[in-house]
């Protein structure tokens, strides 16, 4: 029994009754939006700066393949101009050499090392300079588009994709967008190849036709440079198609980071911890901190009230402090409870609306009071001290 049920964005394929009647229906779900955008997704949301660090550090970087190998055949080619006569004439000396000595030399054990050594030297010096200029070339492409990075984790093996799975199976049948895709910009290439190719050789084709009258040196170098214009031209034209690829890259990469909503808060959520946790964390210090600062209140000077929503508490000591300075305040619950211990400790409390609210609003907890209260908070605390001397004398 194979069970199928379409929906506008959802597969669901079961095929394990196929294989055992016996067994129960189980059903495999896999995506078939082969032609979604992020934004059919629900992704649209810019991918964070850690979403791009991981996948950075899995070796999944903005770059174009097609740039660096048109890059590198386009400098090979070029340095080619400047070496080919030497690596030619390195080849004429080595064919010479070794066609000269045919006769007399022959191949045995103890002239094989080296006969070998001799052909190694010839064959680095040859091909040695070209091999560095493109693998430098390749290197420098590279860098040019994701700068410099070391990706371990994509050297470690997946053996998960060796598990079998049917439904990715059949969705490789139908060809996705970027298979499109890189199946026309494949056509292009072909075609135009094709055109730069029968237009240099039409532009030569009274030297070609010459070649059967000509020597074998002049016919080869007229084979090389015709081989030497068409690979110019055909590197030209990859390069400036790879320059659009290396941009396509760029925004598929981006599309395939995009985040939605929940993976943007799932992500904060990571960074700063949850909401919940971080929440009761402030709470908590929330009240150690009215804790230190009900502390405080038996030791004030005075509570200035308003005076019912807010209280403030004043101390003042004349050889550690410059001004009186509030060790605590509150408003509503946290003003009558300073009032409460206030009362308890028989602490002065005074009314005084105008003053306590400027107070609340000016000046922070730990803080001195400005330079415009003096006068209002010296009178308070004179009155304060005059109330403690009567009742030591009384």
């Amino acid at each position: 029994m194979i069970l199928i049920k379409f929906s506008i964005f959802d597969f669901r394929f079961s095929i394990f009754d196929f294989f055992n009647p016996k067994s129960k229906i189980q059903n495999k779900e896999f995506d078939l939006q082969l032609f979604a955008r992020a934004e059919d997704d629900g992704r649209t949301e810019e991918p964070t700066t850690r979403k791009i660090q991981r996948a950075r550090a899995r070796g999944q970087v903005s770059k174009s393949k097609e740039l660096t190998a048109a890059g590198i055949s386009l400098i090979t080619i070029l340095i080619f101009t400047l070496i080919g006569y030497f690596m030619f004439t390195e080849i004429v000396k080595f064919l010479q050499n070794s066609l000269s000595q045919l006769h007399t030399n022959t191949i045995s054990y103890s002239n094989f090392s080296q006969i070998l050594n001799f052909t190694l030297i010839i064959f680095l010096k040859i091909t040695l300079p070209i091999m560095l200029i493109a693998l430098f070339a390749g290197l420098l492409f590279e860098i040019m588009q994701a700068g410099i990075y070391f990706a371990p984790l994509a050297l470690m093996p997946d053996f998960t994709r060796l598990k079998p799975n049917f439904p990715r199976v059949f969705t490789r049948l139908i060809p996705s967008k970027a298979a499109l895709i890189d199946y026309g910009k494949t056509f292009f290439k072909i075609a135009v190849i094709t055109i730069i190719t029968y237009q240099i050789i039409k532009s030569n084709y009274s030297d070609i036709l010459l070649l059967i009258e000509t020597d074998l040196v002049k016919g080869f170098f007229l084979i090389a440079n015709l081989a030497f214009k068409i690979a110019l031209w055909v590197a030209i034209f990859l390069l400036l198609m790879s320059i659009f690829d290396y941009f396509h890259q760029r925004h598929e990469f981006k599309q395939n980071l995009m985040m939605s909503k929940h993976e943007l808060k799932d992500e904060w959520r990571q960074l700063e911890g949850d909401p919940l946790m971080r929440g009761r964390v402030r709470e908590r210090m929330r009240q150690m901190a009215t804790k230190r600062m009900m502390a405080e209140v038996p030791g004030a000077d005075v509570i200035i009230t308003n005076p019912i929503h807010l209280a403030l508490a004043i101390k003042y000591e004349s050889a550690a402090m410059r001004a009186p300075t509030v060790v605590a305040k509150g408003k509503d619950l946290i003003a009558q409870r300073i009032v409460e211990i206030a009362r308890g400790y028989n602490v002065p409390v005074v009314e005084n609306k105008p003053l306590a609210e400027a107070l609340f609003e000016t000046v922070e907890i730990g803080v001195q009071i400005p330079a415009g209260l003096y006068h209002a908070v010296a009178e308070i605390l004179a009155y304060v001290y005059q109330l403690k001397q009567k009742k030591q004398t009384a």
